[in-house]
């Protein structure tokens, strides 16, 4: 155990508090490999996706957040950044049958499970953005049904690295039980 700790950065309850979106992210976590455990207060269908990403400030990383919910093909919602050179990251799923899903335009598919005898679908996308301005983050499922999508901006901290931002991401569906345990 490399003794990080996750933070709630943005939550989104939907279909009638029975499922949750969230993004948490660990601040100046320690390198290395790790164990991360997910611990739900009830038995539930949990889809997970882990990504970490590079360069992002140690002290304050969260430089905005925001949810939508709707109904269609199109999960869509704008953030607007409080940081000029930021990494945006975008989570959607949707309470309907098993379809495709797809990253918003510009984005990278950083993980992604669509197998409802696995878990709720998810799709978890990310974009460098160097503005304040205001990003669309958005996606496309393949039927109309209801969705929701959570995004957070997070701010960059070595503005120099000619690297750019590294992100690796993997994903999956997995039932849990209230202590923890993943089958």
């Amino acid at each position: 155990d490399l003794g990080n700790t996750w933070a709630e950065a943005v939550t989104l309850t939907m279909d009638l508090g029975t499922r949750r979106l969230s993004i948490h992210f660990g601040k100046n976590a320690n390198e290395g490999l790790t164990t991360i455990t997910v611990t739900p207060s009830a038995a539930s269908d949990l889809s997970l996706a882990i990504c970490e990403i590079s360069t992002l400030d140690p002290a304050s990383p969260v430089a905005g957040t925001n949810t939508a919910t709707g109904t269609g093909t199109g999960p869509t919602l704008s953030l607007t950044p409080a940081s000029e050179d930021s990494f945006i990251l975008g989570a959607f799923t949707h309470l309907g049958a098993n379809t495709t899903l797809d990253a918003g335009s510009g984005f990278v598919n950083a993980a992604e499970t669509e197998n409802p005898a696995s878990g709720p679908p998810l799709l978890l996308q990310g974009i460098q953005h160097l503005s304040q301005a205001a990003k669309t983050v958005d996606g496309t499922i393949g039927l109309s049904v209801t969705w929701g999508l959570v995004a957070v901006a997070f701010k960059r901290w070595n503005l120099y690295v000619p690297s750019g931002i590294v992100m690796s991401g993997i994903g999956g569906g997995f039932t849990a039980t209230p202590t923890g345990a993943m089958q």
